[in-house]
C-alpha cells in the first residue's frame, strides 16, 4: 500500500482508519474494504479489487473532495451496498 494507490493516500491524509470491514470475492462481487473514521466529522471509504490482484481503488465516500467511481453500486453488487450500508448506517444507494 504505496503513497499513490487510493488506500495510501487515504491513509497518509487520514491516518489509520478506526474501523476496517474486509470481504473477500463472493463470485459476483470483487473483494472489498470499507475505512471508517469516527472522530471529528465520520468519514467512510469504499475500496474494491477490481482485478482480483490487491488493487484495491476507491469506490465511494462521503468525504466530498474524494471522488468515487460512477456506477460503483453495479460493480459491489447491491447485496454488498446493502451490507456495507448497514455497517455504516446509511443506505449508499441516497447517497449522492
Amino acid at each position: 500500500m504505496g503513497w499513490k494507490t487510493d488506500r495510501g493516500r487515504i491513509h497518509i491524509k487520514f491516518g489509520p482508519p478506526q474501523e476496517v470491514l474486509q470481504r473477500p470475492s463472493d463470485g459476483r462481487a470483487p473483494p472489498y474494504e470499507v475505512w471508517r473514521y469516527s472522530s471529528g466529522k465520520p468519514v467512510w471509504f469504499i475500496f474494491a479489487d477490481r482485478s482480483n490482484q490487491g488493487n484495491f481503488t476507491l469506490m465511494k465516500s462521503n468525504e466530498l473532495k474524494e471522488p468515487g467511481i460512477p456506477g460503483y453500486l453495479e460493480i459491489l453488487t447491491i447485496e454488498v451496498a446493502d451490507e456495507v450500508g448497514r455497517w455504516l448506517g446509511v443506505n449508499l444507494e441516497n447517497v449522492p
